[in-house]
C-alpha cells in the first residue's frame, strides 16, 4: 500500500471533446507521464506535456471531495492556466500563451471521479468555457490515470 506522501509514477491519457455551435466536435487526445499522490479525499496529479509551438507545460490537477467536489487545474510553462471547477457554479480564471493572455469563465456541469483498485482511475469533467469573451463552448474531458508497472528487484 502506498504511503500518503509518496508520489507514484503514472501514465495519463486526456481525451477532450469540444462542441461549438454550428461546427463538428473537435477531439484532442494527449498522452503523458506524471506522478500521482495517493489521497482518500480526492486526487493530486502532476503530468507534463510537450508541444512544438509552446514547449513544455506542467499540469497540476487537484480534486478535493471533502464536502462537494472542487477541482483546480493549474498549468505552467509554455502554456499557463488557472481554473477552478465547482458543479453548478460559474468561476473565473486565466489562460496565457506566448502570444496572448485572456480571462476565462467556466460554468461547471459535472465532475465525476472513479477511483477503484482494479481499474484505471478516471476523472470526468463537463463544463462550458468562454475564453476572452469569444462565446461559450461545451467541453467534455476524460482523464484516465494508470499506475506504471513497478519493477521488483
Amino acid at each position: 500500500m502506498a504511503q500518503a506522501n509518496q508520489l507514484l509514477p503514472v501514465r495519463v491519457q486526456v481525451d477532450t471533446l469540444i462542441y461549438r455551435e454550428d461546427e463538428p466536435p473537435e477531439e484532442i487526445a494527449v498522452k503523458a507521464s506524471g506522478f500521482r499522490k495517493p489521497s482518500v479525499k480526492g486526487l493530486f496529479l502532476v503530468y507534463y506535456e510537450e508541444e512544438e509551438e509552446i514547449g513544455r507545460t506542467q499540469n497540476v490537477v487537484k480534486l478535493d471531495e471533502t464536502d462537494k467536489p472542487v477541482l483546480r487545474i493549474v498549468r505552467s510553462g509554455g502554456l499557463s492556466m488557472q481554473q477552478t471547477y465547482v458543479v453548478n457554479e460559474t468561476t473565473e480564471g486565466q489562460y496565457e500563451v506566448p502570444w496572448g493572455q485572456w480571462l476565462t469563465t467556466v460554468k461547471t456541469e459535472d465532475i465525476h471521479f472513479k477511483n477503484t483498485q482494479s481499474q484505471p482511475t478516471e476523472l470526468l469533467i463537463s463544463y462550458l468555457l468562454d475564453i476572452g469573451g469569444a462565446g461559450f463552448a461545451k467541453y467534455r474531458v476524460k482523464i484516465t490515470i494508470t499506475e506504471e508497472e513497478h519493477e521488483h528487484d
